[in-house]
């Protein structure tokens, strides 16, 4: 019986690339929701294992390029937004990043954090992979000090608004979920701002969409080095039934409903998403083993060594 799954995709920026993925996956697959994850339950159709689709960050490309093609091929999907993000329009704190860049905003935070790191040259380390040792009120302090150097337009509609999440529901295939208030690594935040985090993004989620949100997924998603016990406990005591995490993994029941592993799509053919699944785990390994620079290495590298589990960097 072929392996069921969890595909995780982010921005969707070409539709007819995703219309046939989406043909690919519906052609191959059972396309299920996350009641059937949650259930744990065995596909019918030997032939076939479950597959579900899941979108994180509520970005403005889900909408526009997504939605249409999930209703023409009526899959039913998981999103998981920000509450905060779409009721203030505003964008995540990495997308901030991703666009201050060109400006030299790796530079200036290779200098500013150098004294947290005094045992690293910080000089080949990614913006993205320092900032990410530190709480996310730190991490908003040193991106405003670099904006007080600089004239920057952030843009706006980066991501869904109310009015698109309205469209959204009214698909009737889309489970909304909750991802935070502001995207933080919860492993690096104090007991009461994870707590918060995680307890008022699924509260606001309720209240904008008037629908129970049982599903969750944790930012950036690694156990231990993005969350760990601590985080699962808040899920449960919450109400989550499942919580979706960026481990590559076909889904089975070795994992537990707090732990569901993904696997990530974000371009190439159907041949190579083929490719990519069928050898998912030994993509995991070159990731980890090969790539020794590559972000979640430069992170381990300069975080563990300072952090026991749930306990921040502070600047």
């Amino acid at each position: 019986m072929k392996k069921s799954l969890v595909v995780m995709f982010h921005e969707i920026n070409d539709s007819d690339w995703f219309d046939n993925v989406a043909a690919f996956f519906k052609k191959h697959y059972i396309m299920c929701g996350t009641d059937a994850l949650a259930g744990n339950h065995s596909p019918n159709n030997k032939d076939k294992g479950f597959c579900h689709f899941s979108f994180d960050d509520g970005h403005k490309s889900f909408a526009k390029n997504a939605l249409p093609v999930l209703i023409k091929h009526q899959i039913p999907v998981s999103l998981f937004i920000s509450p905060k993000i779409v009721r203030e329009n505003d964008l995540f704190w990495f997308q901030k990043v991703k666009l201050l860049k060109r400006y030299g905003f790796t530079q200036f935070v290779q200098r500013r954090c150098s004294p947290d790191f005094p045992h690293f040259d910080l000089s080949s380390y990614s913006a993205s992979a320092i900032l990410k040792c530190y709480e996310i009120n730190s991490i908003n302090m040193i991106i405003k000090e670099f904006c007080k150097t600089t004239e920057v337009q952030f843009p706006q509609n980066i991501n869904i608004n109310c009015l698109d999440l309205e469209q959204i529901l009214n698909s009737d295939l889309v489970e909304i979920g909750a991802h935070t208030m502001n995207h933080p690594i919860l492993a690096n935040e104090s007991d009461e701002s994870a707590r918060a985090e995680i307890i008022d993004s699924i509260t606001q989620v309720y209240e904008l969409t008037h629908r129970k949100v049982v599903s969750f997924a944790c930012p950036n998603g690694l156990p231990e080095l993005d969350f760990g016990l601590r985080e699962k406990q808040i899920l449960v005591k919450s109400g989550i039934s499942t919580n979706f995490t960026t481990i590559t993994d076909y889904y089975s029941d070795r994992f537990d409903s707090m732990s569901i592993p993904r696997i990530g799509v974000t371009k190439g053919s159907t041949t190579f998403i083929a490719a990519k699944i069928m050898f998912a785990k030994p993509w995991v390994y070159y990731r980890k083993e090969i790539m020794q620079n590559s972000e979640i290495n430069q992170r381990r590298r300069l975080l563990l060594k300072f952090r026991k589990p749930n306990e921040g960097c502070n600047v």
